[in-house]
């Protein structure tokens, strides 16, 4: 992740963020550990999304959300119905946590 310039410098006066040594052209270097605190990653999820046209189908959609588990999701999110429309609860949850 990239920082401006400026924002270090602003770390370094408020002493949030402190030099682990400067170069002989006056640049300062900081050991990676240092920035832990700082800067937070978002967190990861891997999210499938599964989903039949019919009740008869649903066996086929226990299925479907059973494989996404296996293959690695942390989250399966499911939805009943056809695809002609978008008002599908399960779509519209996966689409706010993209």
């Amino acid at each position: 992740m990239a920082v401006a310039f400026a924002t270090i410098r602003r770390w370094c006066r408020a002493g949030k963020l402190t030099e682990t040594f400067r170069t002989v052209g006056n640049y300062r270097r900081f050991a990676s550990s240092v920035f832990s605190h700082l800067i937070k990653e978002k967190e990861r999820r891997n999210i499938g999304y599964a989903r039949v046209s019919s009740h008869d189908q649903k066996s086929d959609l226990q299925s479907q959300m059973q494989r996404l588990k296996d293959s690695g999701c942390d989250e399966v999110i499911s939805d009943l119905g056809s695809g002609l429309n978008c008002k599908k609860p399960g779509l519209k949850k996966l689409l706010k946590a993209v």
